[in-house]
């Protein structure tokens, strides 16, 4: 089953309030990042990496102030960045990237890094 807006607000209802564009673009790049290796997980890799961002993109928005950033000052916040072992620290932030991160190990050990794009 993939993820869709309806299904990652089922398991995160938190977010309802996250403008539907940016939703279905932090899905649709999600499903890109991560590859097939993930197996049956995969769907809960992409909510988790989905909710981890944008609860990486509230903890910046409360210190910046005011209203959650558009898609494209979403974009200056959270640069490409490559995660690899050296920013695991950044996936330790959120519960939800606590959770991936296990979830990653459990896959492809914590030696593989991968590119997300936010």
């Amino acid at each position: 089953m993939l993820v869709d807006i309806n299904s990652f607000l089922t398991f995160y209802p938190q977010f309802d309030a996250i403008d539907t564009q940016i939703l279905e673009t932090l899905i649709a790049e999600s499903y890109e990042e991560l590859d097939e290796g993930w197996g049956t997980s995969r769907d809960k890799a992409v909510r988790l990496l989905v909710a981890h961002t944008l609860e990486i993109q509230n903890q910046n928005t409360l210190r910046i102030g005011g209203a959650l950033a558009s898609l494209e000052d979403r974009e200056t916040i959270n640069p490409s960045i490559n995660f690899d072992r050296s920013m695991t620290d950044w996936f330790d932030r959120t519960i939800y990237g606590q959770e991936f991160k296990r979830l990653k190990d459990e896959f492809y050990g914590d030696g593989i890094g991968f590119m997300v794009i936010c």
